[in-house]
């Protein structure tokens, strides 16, 4: 199906994915989508962060703050990654039809 794809696309990684367990699949997905010399897909990992972009200052901090229910994905508090928007934005002005 990603051979098929003639459209730019974007794989974002967290660095700190534990769900996701490694960022093997991006590179996948960019492989696949780049099939035959497209320039179409690439990816990108995001320091410090982790499988629902929020970021922290180490493994052993998101891991504590999972292990004391303290982390969120649906209210990430000061833990919200500005980088990842950035990232987004910047991919998407890129690829905009002028």
């Amino acid at each position: 199906a990603w051979q098929q794809l003639n459209r730019p696309a974007l794989a974002i990684h967290g660095e700190y994915d534990i769900q996701a367990i490694n960022d093997k699949w991006t590179f996948e997905i960019v492989n696949a989508v780049n099939h035959a010399g497209k320039n179409l897909a690439e990816r990108v990992v995001i320091p410090k962060t982790e499988h629902s972009l929020m970021n922290y200052p180490s493994r052993e901090a998101l891991m504590t703050a999972m292990s004391e229910r303290q982390h969120s994905a649906v209210n990430p508090g000061e833990h919200y990654n500005n980088a990842t928007l950035t990232v987004v934005l910047d991919w998407l002005a890129k690829h905009s039809k002028s």
